[in-house]
C-alpha cells in the first residue's frame, strides 16, 4: 500500500481522531503555506505516523505541532530543527 496525500476530509475522519491535534496540524500547515514554505502532505505512514514534506525535510505531525507551539514555524527555524535531528540521527 502506497503513501498517498490525505485530503482534509480523510484527515478529519480517518487519520486523526483527536480534533485538537487535527486542528493544530492544519493550522501549522496553513501558516507554513502562507509563508510560501513548500509543503507537501500530510501523508499517513503504515505505522500511523503523520508526516509532512517541508522543503527538503520530512517532519512528523508531532514535530510540526511542537515547532508551532514554540513559535518556530518559519523556514530558518525549520531548517535548524530538522538539521539538528539529522545530525543526531547520524551520530
Amino acid at each position: 500500500m502506497e503513501q498517498g496525500q490525505i485530503t482534509s476530509e480523510v484527515l478529519a475522519t480517518r487519520v486523526l481522531s483527536n480534533p485538537e491535534r487535527r486542528a493544530e496540524i492544519r493550522a501549522a500547515l496553513r501558516f507554513m503555506r502562507n509563508q510560501r514554505i513548500l509543503v507537501a502532505g500530510p501523508f499517513h505512514r503504515r505505522d500511523g505516523t503523520i508526516v509532512v514534506n517541508v522543503g527538503k525535510f520530512v517532519l512528523t505531525g508531532d514535530e510540526i505541532i511542537e515547532l508551532m507551539k514554540r513559535g518556530q514555524i518559519d523556514a530558518a527555524a525549520i531548517e535548524t530543527f530538522a538539521g539538528a535531528l539529522h545530525e543526531r540521527d547520524t551520530s
